[in-house]
């Protein structure tokens, strides 16, 4: 697999309180799946969107209780992840 981090800009902020922003630079049109997993590596949000070239889209989780989860962002073999803190 490789790392999309050349790809997508930046996960902002990664300290959150209900908004992810995911900037995607140059990737052109592309089906994403997100995936947020606990850190007891249970997979508490999965979905799929749209991502058009130059894109910033902003992901809601007013769902989610505090604490520290993994964002999975994958498209075809490409994967990024990063680690986020709901406050």
């Amino acid at each position: 697999m490789k790392n999309r981090a050349n790809k997508i800009c930046g996960f902002i902020p990664t300290l959150f309180h209900e908004t992810i922003n995911i900037e995607w630079p140059g990737a052109g049109d592309a089906l994403c799946r997100i995936q947020i997993f606990n850190f007891l590596g249970e997979m508490v949000r999965n979905e799929e969107i749209s991502i058009g070239a130059n894109s910033l889209v902003s992901l809601q989780f007013p769902d989610l209780s505090p604490g520290m989860y993994m964002l999975k962002v994958s498209s075809g073999n490409e994967v990024f992840c990063i680690k986020l803190i709901k406050q």
